[in-house]
Parts: C-alpha cells; structure tokens; sequence
C-alpha cells in the first residue's frame, strides 16, 4: 500500500492583514505576530489527523484514511483527499456495494450543484441516496 502524503502548506492567520498602526516593539501585538510567523506549517499527517479529531466519528475517519492512502494519487491536494476520507467514511458500511457507493458520493462532491463542504456527511448521504435512486442531486 502506498503512502500517498502531498506538499501542501496552510498558515496560520494571514499576514497580508496589515494592523491599522504600527506595534510598538515589545508589545503583545507584535509577539504574537512573531509566534505565528514562526510557526512552521503543519504536516499533511498533521492536517489529516486534525481533520478526523474535528470529525463526528475520528475512528471511522481514520480507517478511511488508511483506504485512502491507497486510493489518491500522489499528486492529489489536500481537498481530494479529505474528499476521498468523507466518501470512504460515508460508504464503510455498504459491503460489497461499496465502489457504488462511493462512485456515486464521487459524483455528487464534483457536481457543483451540490456545493458540499467537507466533513458534511449528511448532506454527502443525501445526494448519494438521491442518486441510488436515479434523481438528481440539487
């Protein structure tokens, strides 16, 4: 099974906000700014195991993770994956109807009817079910 982790950065607060006055040196304002400037990015396993501790279920999301990894390519984003983590998680107990299942969760997060967030399982249900049932997502 192959390891599939990317190069991705996500930083913490933007630094393109500009404050409406220059901190004065040694003052709060300016050393937070220093401690999130200085903090280095988080790891793709980082961003994963955050997302599945902010998951209603973190052990289903976990071993959709693991199914994952074998299953997006590596030059896949970060949003693919966690894509991929939610119609794993979703279709877990679907058996051998599985690949059905998450074929038609596929479907319904590239439909851009849909406009599913990540993490909204319950919507990402929804549009499956619809689509087991040959309607349409929106």
């Amino acid at each position: 099974m192959k390891a599939a982790f990317f190069t991705v950065a996500i930083l913490a607060g933007s630094a393109l906000a500009a404050p409406s006055a220059c901190p004065k040196p040694g003052s709060q304002t300016e050393n937070k700014a220093d401690e999130q400037a200085a903090q280095p990015p988080k790891s793709e396993y980082e961003q994963i195991k955050d997302y599945c501790n902010n998951n209603e279920s973190k052990k289903d999301c976990e071993l959709a993770f693991r199914r994952c990894t074998g299953q997006v390519p590596a030059t896949a984003t970060m949003q693919q994956f966690f894509q991929c983590i939610d119609r794993n998680q979703l279709c877990a107990a679907e058996g051998y109807h599985m690949t059905e299942c998450t074929d038609r969760a596929e479907t319904c997060q590239k439909d851009a009817k849909c406009q599913l967030a990540l993490g909204n399982l319950t919507a990402l249900k929804d549009c499956e079910t619809k689509l087991s049932k040959g309607e349409t997502c929106a």
